[in-house]
């Protein structure tokens, strides 16, 4: 085995680690990527192809910018759930402790070092199947960092399914909900 031998394969090896600590290495491998002369695009539309429940891309051929469209159910779960959670706190969605963990959360995996050249917008309605999820646009020019792209877009379903539990377990308990003190109720105490 010589170096050039190798070399042909780190792209492929560089995403199979990624895939491996999301736990998703089997579906890489299953996708025929550990190959050589895989290139970063190709390793990047294949963990499309299984990381999220459904994506769309859309290419502009006039300003040379994709649109991608990435949802995952456990997306879609979470914010139904947060519905749920604030109608039992009494709370406005943009208050909901919930809805502003996954903005932050959503904001931190796309804010990715990178030199431009791209945008995203995390969708968070409901009222049909994929109404959840996160769009971005993709300058072909400027951009070139889709290893990071294919890391949000891992990390982010991780998130949501880990999520979607802990949301769960919060809305099994009681709600516990505080009478306001007023004079009248001071002074009978």
């Amino acid at each position: 085995m010589n170096a050039d031998y190798i070399e042909n394969y780190l792209e492929s090896f560089h995403y199979a680690i990624l895939c491996y600590e999301y736990g998703k290495l089997d579906d890489f491998i299953a996708a025929g990527n550990i190959s050589p002369h895989e290139d970063s695009y190709s390793c990047f539309f294949d963990i499309l192809n299984f990381a999220p429940d459904f994506y769309n891309v859309h290419y502009n051929d006039d300003f040379c910018v994709s649109t991608f469209y990435i949802c995952y159910d456990a997306m879609m779960e979470y914010y139904r759930l947060c519905r749920v959670y604030s109608r039992r706190r009494k709370i406005p969605l943009k208050e909901n402790p919930f809805m502003r963990e996954a903005e932050r959360y959503v904001e931190s995996a796309f804010d990715y070092d990178s030199y431009g050249g791209y945008a995203f917008l995390l969708q968070t309605k409901v009222n049909h199947k994929w109404a959840s999820g996160i769009v971005v646009k993709v300058d072909e020019n400027c951009f070139n960092d889709y290893f990071s792209f294919a890391e949000a877009v891992l990390s982010v379903g991780d998130w949501y399914g880990k999520a979607v539990e802990r949301l769960k377990k919060e809305l099994a308990e009681p709600v516990v909900l505080q009478m306001p003190e007023t004079e009248k109720y001071k002074e009978a105490a």
